[in-house]
């Protein structure tokens, strides 16, 4: 905590140069304590896993010392820098005297360079150990006062632009992005002489049609193996020729009369006959692209290592103790009433299209996804045929295999989810269904989750950059299929990781809708459909594209609420949860102990829900959510309502259900009761409807027969 004593004019005799962006230089000036007597100071400074230490002095005086850090966008936001103060022992272990602690983000309102007294406490009493408020109710006295001075240049979201020339750069300029997808598919034909012509640009959609690099076609993948079938079988006959047997004759031409105890052989040819075949070009690239997968794993891991120590620096909780808060904490959000828009959707037609791509975000999952789903054919029957992932895809859609227009599978590298495009007829469109989180390199995706300035506002860093992989490398040839089979629709489809992939790359597409509509006509229409999406922006870019991305979220899906920020705001609740514990009295009664943990917990909550020294990331687009509405006679009946990000994302709820609410076996389920209910609903308003029409009806009879019948009175009378 900070002293309210600001000196903004430089210790230094001599001006010093202006330090680089992402440097902190940091220097102990003075350390006065409250009659604590210490003989050999020194202090280790800790941000991340980043520590320096200074030397031991009985002066006190550490001025010609300057320590620099390296601070990242990321580490701003949520860094805490941490001073701990130690006496230096020749015989025994080091003692702890006191700790100083300053969150990074405050010195957003603070002058380049200032000089400032902070408050050095006990360890017990950092923000590592307590809350804000158990800070409030147990700190006394601190032990004394470190005057530093610090010198630092405040990153902003606007990666050092203005606000006038972010609004005049458009997205392309910002993501360094050619001005035509086009461009993409030029550079990829190796002739730059091509870049300038404007006939050659319009022709470029006819020459490349092979697919995005590293991608299949199922009928072109199934016609290479009968080859390679055809080719190893002439191979196995002519070796029974050179060994006397007899004469093979053609063998082309007689391959289906081969025998099935010939397969094993023809498999063996088939390996050594594939690791012969050169490669093409783009395949040759992806062999080096692998090669060099696990030094970027490597790396990644070690972004992930930073983000951890960065995330526990000055936690000094135990196992035990984390366990109990958490356990706390699910029996306080258990009581507390949950707040929803109850604006229901009740057009079926809606929710038939949002069940129609839910079985595109299912399929790119493959064989092992629709089997634990019991969508397959079975684990050994799937498992042991050729292609298995992409049949699996054309069995489970129901569409032609000419249909299925390309496809990868992989899972050895970060920053790249396994995805399928698709041609549907039903829609008039293109799909391009994104996969979500099912390997290592998947959750590597996942775990990189810096933020980083992008387009003015915050994005997670490791979703863009799988997002930006699908622009440059895939994007283009999507541009090819709309041309070549004249679809009206671009349709981006993820789950999970995968949604929130498609959600920015659907933001960065919309920036060449231009583009699409040369191909499709005026009327082309580009939008995403993400089903249990991960939070990925913040809150002014979430919101931004609402028209064009629907997000589905399944009651309280942690995914759809976690970010770093929430998960920062997490530890302090489970710190809070911990202190309340300690609160509880052994003899007091069920009631009373729960309603003052209670009260100590939502003396956190609320501070941390009003605080903006944890900025959270959000769900992009117009949300539409699916919680359990249960009436008499449906005890399982499933509305879906349209809500907003900031109501979804405001906070992570512990409770034991909110993994359970991603899984995609139960987001099934929630599809499917979504559904019967708008049905069933349908149902009961037809019969309503004919009712009324038969009560109608009969009314109408009845004073046709009372017309007729006076009438006929009248006649007789005359």
């Amino acid at each position: 905590m900070a002293i309210n004593e600001l000196d903004t004019q430089p210790s230094f005799d001599k001006e010093e140069p202006i330090l680089p962006e992402g440097v902190l230089r940091l220097q102990i000036l003075d350390c006065i304590l409250n009659n604590i007597p210490v003989k050999k100071p020194y202090f280790l400074i800790t941000l991340g896993d980043q520590k320096k230490q200074s030397t031991i002095s009985e002066e006190r005086i550490w001025k010609n010392e300057q320590f620099d850090l390296k601070v990242d966008f990321h580490a701003q936001l949520f860094g805490t820098l941490q001073l701990d103060l130690y006496e230096s022992n020749t015989w025994f272990s080091d003692k702890h005297i006191g700790r100083t602690e300053i969150r990074l983000c405050l010195l957003e309102t603070m002058p380049y360079q200032f000089t400032n007294y902070y408050e050095i406490w006990d360890k017990q009493l950092s923000s590592g150990a307590s809350s804000s408020v158990g800070q409030e109710t147990a700190r006394k006295n601190n032990l004394g006062v470190l005057h530093i001075q610090i010198a630092y240049r405040y990153q902003l979201a606007s990666s050092n632009l203005s606000s006038t020339d972010v609004l005049l750069m458009n997205g392309k300029q910002q993501d360094n992005l050619p001005r035509r997808l086009s461009d993409l598919l030029l550079s990829t034909t190796n002739n730059d002489q091509m870049k300038d012509d404007d006939d050659v640009r319009t022709d470029i959609y006819s020459i490349t049609q092979d697919g995005p690099p590293g991608s299949m076609n199922l009928l072109e993948k199934e016609a290479m193996d009968e080859d390679l079938k055809r080719y190893a079988k002439f191979q196995r006959q002519r070796g029974k020729r050179s060994d006397g047997n007899n004469e093979y004759g053609s063998i082309l031409n007689d391959y289906d009369e081969d025998e099935d105890d010939d397969d094993d052989d023809d498999d063996d040819i088939i390996k050594q006959t594939t690791n012969e075949k050169p490669l093409p070009a783009h395949e040759t690239d992806t062999v080096v692209e692998n090669q060099d997968s696990s030094k970027d794993n490597r790396q990644v891991l070690g972004a992930i290592g930073k983000l951890l120590a960065q995330f526990g620096q000055g936690l000094e909780l135990g196992n035990f103790q984390i366990l109990t808060g958490f356990n706390l904490l699910e029996k306080y959000y258990a009581q507390l009433p949950r707040d929803r828009e109850k604006d229901i959707v009740l057009d079926l037609n809606q929710v038939e299209l949002m069940g129609h791509f839910w079985k595109f975000a299912l399929a790119s999952y493959g064989w092992k996804g629709l089997n634990f789903l019991g969508r397959g054919n079975g684990v050994f029957s799937d498992g042991w045929r050729d292609n298995s992932d992409a049949l699996s895809i054309v069995e489970y859609l129901s569409i032609p295999k000419a249909d299925l227009l390309a496809y990868e599978f992989r899972s050895a590298e970060a920053f790249r989810p396994s995805y399928f495009i698709a041609l549907d007829r039903s829609t008039d469109a293109i799909v391009l269904s994104i996969r979500g989180t099912m390997s290592v390199s998947d959750t590597l995706t996942d775990l990189v989750c810096t933020y980083e300035p992008w387009r003015g506002g915050i994005v997670h860093s490791g979703m863009k950059e799988s997002a930006m992989w699908f622009l440059r490398n895939v994007a283009p040839q999507l541009l090819v299929y709309c041309r070549k089979y004249s679809v009206s629709r671009l349709y981006i489809i993820g789950h999970s990781l995968g949604s929130a992939t498609a959600a920015i790359l659907t933001m960065m597409l919309m920036d060449y809708l231009d583009e699409f509509k040369e191909q499709g006509g005026e009327g082309f229409t580009l939008e995403c459909f993400g089903y249990a999406p991960a939070c990925c922006l913040d809150l002014k870019l979430a919101e931004k594209y609402k028209e064009n991305i629907h997000s589905f979220v399944s009651a309280d899906d942690i995914v759809s609420k976690l970010s770093y920020g929430s998960m920062m705001t997490v530890k302090d609740m489970i710190i809070a949860g911990v202190e309340a514990s300690k609160l509880v009295a052994p003899k007091s009664t069920e009631g009373d102990r729960w309603k003052l943990a209670f009260e100590r917990i939502s003396k956190v909550r609320d501070r941390c829900l009003a605080s903006k020294e944890n900025p959270r990331l959000y769900v992009a687009g117009q949300i539409y959510q699916f919680w359990l509405d249960p009436v008499p006679g449906n005890d399982t009946r499933v509305v879906i309502e349209k809500t907003s990000a900031q109501q979804v994302c405001s906070e992570v709820v512990i409770q034991r259900s909110v993994i359970g609410d991603h899984l995609p076996s139960n987001f099934d389920l929630a599809v499917k009761r979504c559904r019967e209910t708008l049905m069933r609903q349908g149902q009961q308003q037809q019969k309503l409807d004919d009712t009324r029409e038969l009560t109608i009806s009969t009314d109408d009879l009845w004073h046709q027969f009372s017309t007729l019948k006076c009438d006929n009175k009248n006649e007789s009378t005359n």
